[in-house]
């Protein structure tokens, strides 16, 4: 069989350069989590990109031959059998990393008087073989290849499968729907075989136990260290929230307890967006470390060895390409060796050699300005992840998180939580002693996200409890924070805060509000309360606002619930909000005789509603508990 000169430069260049690129990426991504941990993590995510992008570009590329064959039966219905397997014969000769391609058509559509019609080729070692698929023990209209891109009117790829009947090979199948005068006609498929794709996912080592794996669609193992569970089972069962982000096409880092050596590990992951199937994989980092000298000694072998196998692949392409390109591949291997503004030698004829050169002088254009762009973006990106890793920790140091905070206290009980819908966010609570016997709590929120909203924050925490400490009243206290706000604001931002006291020994709340959600009390005889009055703007914005102070009487067993907006505004995937109507009622149907486990069931009714959508506020939520005695005499109720 004649191989023409463009596919065997493309072939031989291509993987050259792929090779050259993978030993240059996997030796900086291991030298670099050396380093530090946070470097690690930089660089188990740009494997797991690389591979699900090359897994991305195949599903893509060879995604183009069926649309090509569907798009030529549309547009040429009367063609024939003999004309319509030239054609499928042609495109798998143009693209050999397809295994194999067919075109089924509808119960005698074709040909008359033949129920099944649908000739498939693939590929053979060197040879194209040819089947008539579709027979009494074949039925392929009820295989998914077949039925669900004609239910769904839609290009779809399979899950993988062992295709009986046909290649005999585990593979996957993209198809694509075509018709004729407006009526469902057929389908055009191609067939990637999973063998090649299976070994290089099997063959990745990451460490000594790490390894890497594919979750399909429906969130079965397409490749997985132990045989017997590909295409029987999935990551499911042993961690349903890692899974469940897979299939639902999330990308992201989680700690994982290995199935497969039950040690501690990271699982990263990515989506690959054309199949639905996600590239994983897990981690070993304490091996990682632990072998990092080890590794960084073996750096000059592994460059050695590279530069060898790269000398054997010019060397191979020498021996086989005629004399007229010797002066093409002794200006290849000056290109393979890093100069990259070699030029190509001049072609005398508009022939193979002449396109191989012009794509040849493209790509090294593409390569080096991507070349550029990849080191300016993995060092923008180390830098803002490390900073906004730092600011994250920093953040979540400033508010409090053990609970309860005043054990050696029994005259309430406290407990609240904040998630950031970013790495950083704005919503904060506090809670302090102003004297002996006064407990001030908070609960706020900056506007916007992330960094500007956290920095903005730690200001006005800050200022706040500075301001409370003086000891004056709830309002007086808003109307000084507001102030000070207002001083430096340039960037207009602004908060929205509920700041509150309450005496410990009578149960005397007294409050002001700053634009923020009114909180709620609960009764201890189940009624539900909503705190009115002390209706200030938001701090921040006017400097002429005024803020008053309102009190109320908290008995013993009656609970305040504080909220901010992330909670009455949590959407679900139809854009539907949490909403005010289905907080209260949650609220009615909470114990609040522990805060902790009352503001747990609260977190998790929001989460159930929201299930897989993308969090889009900072969800903060505070609940206070008065448990001294009933009878005390409360301070007098008092406006300011």
């Amino acid at each position: 069989m004649k191989i023409s000169i463009r596919r065997r430069l493309a072939v031989g260049i291509l993987g050259g350069t792929l090779l050259i690129v993978a030993v240059i990426m996997g030796i900086t991504y291991y030298y670099g989590r050396s380093e530090t941990l946070r470097e690690v993590e930089a660089g188990a995510r740009n494997l797991v990109s690389y591979y699900a992008y090359r897994f991305e570009a195949t599903f893509l590329k060879t995604s183009k031959v069926p649309t090509m064959l569907a798009v030529y039966l549309e547009t040429n219905p009367s063609l024939t059998d003999g004309d319509l397997q030239n054609l499928m014969q042609e495109a798998l000769r143009k693209n050999p990393e397809v295994y194999g391609s067919c075109v089924a058509f509808e119960p005698n559509s074709f040909i008359p008087d033949k129920y099944y019609h649908a000739p498939y080729y693939y590929q053979n070692g060197d040879e194209l073989t040819f089947v008539q698929l579709g027979n009494e023990e074949y039925n392929y209209f009820k295989w998914d290849w077949y039925r669900l891109p004609k239910e769904a009117d839609e290009p779809y790829w399979t899950e993988p499968y062992l295709d009986t009947g046909g290649g005999e090979v585990i593979m996957t199948t993209y198809s694509v729907p075509f018709h004729k005068e407006g009526r469902f006609w057929g389908i055009a498929t191609i067939d990637i075989s999973l063998h090649d794709l299976m070994r290089e996912v099997r063959a990745l080592q990451v460490g000594q136990t790490g390894y890497a794996f594919i979750l399909s669609r429906e969130g079965k193992f397409v490749t997985f260290p132990d045989q017997e569970k590909v295409m029987q089972s999935g990551l499911e069962e042993y961690d349903k929230q890692i899974a469940a982000r897979m299939t639902s096409g999330q990308e992201g880092i989680e700690p994982f307890v290995d199935p497969v050596t039950g040690q501690e590990t990271w699982i990263l992951f990515k989506p690959i967006r054309s199949s639905g199937w996600s590239f994983a994989v897990v981690y070993p980092v304490k091996e990682i470390l632990a072998g990092a000298i080890a590794l960084q000694r073996r750096m000059f072998v592994i460059g050695v060895l590279g530069l060898l196998v790269i000398f054997g692949i010019i060397t191979l392409l020498a021996r086989t390409i005629t004399r007229p390109l010797e002066a093409f591949v002794g200006t290849a291997r000056r290109i393979a060796d890093g100069d990259l503004d070699q030029a190509l030698p001049p072609t005398p004829f508009e022939d193979e050699i002449h396109d191989l050169s012009t794509a040849f002088e493209k790509m090294m254009r593409d390569l080096k300005q991507y070349m550029k762009d990849l080191a300016r973006t993995v060092s923008e990106k180390e830098r803002i992840e490390s900073e906004l890793k730092i600011a994250r920790d920093i953040q979540r140091s400033i508010l409090p998180r053990t609970f309860p905070p005043f054990p050696e206290q029994n005259e309430f009980d406290i407990y609240a939580f904040n998630i950031s819908a970013k790495e950083v966010g704005g919503d904060f609570y506090d809670f302090f002693y102003v004297d002996d016997r006064t407990l001030g709590f908070v609960i706020a929120d900056v506007s916007g996200k992330g960094v500007p909203a956290a920095l903005y924050m730690a200001v006005s925490r800050t200022l706040l409890k500075a301001t409370a400490l003086r000891g004056f009243p709830p309002g007086e206290c808003l109307d000084k924070v507001n102030h000070l706000l207002i001083a430096d604001n340039e960037s207009t931002m602004f908060v929205t805060l509920f700041y509150g006291t309450i005496d410990v020994h009578t149960g005397n709340l007294q409050y002001a509000n700053g634009g923020h959600n009114l909180p709620y009390i609960k009764r201890k005889n189940g009624d539900l309360e909503c705190l009115s009055g002390a209706h200030g703007l938001i701090l921040g914005i006017m400097e002429d606002a005024t803020y008053t102070t309102d009190s109320v009487k908290l008995n013993k067993g009656d609970a305040v619930f504080l909220y901010t907006d992330g909670v009455n505004e949590a959407e679900n995937s139809s854009s539907a909000f949490f909403g005010m109507p289905r907080l209260e009622a949650c609220l009615k149907e909470t114990d609040f005789s522990s805060v902790e486990e009352a503001v747990k069931k609260m977190k998790t009714e929001v989460s159930d509603f929201t299930g897989d959508a993308v969090q889009s506020d900072d969800i903060t939520m505070m609940a206070l508990q008065y448990m001294g005695e009933d009878g005390k005499e409360a301070l007098p109720p008092q406006t300011t």
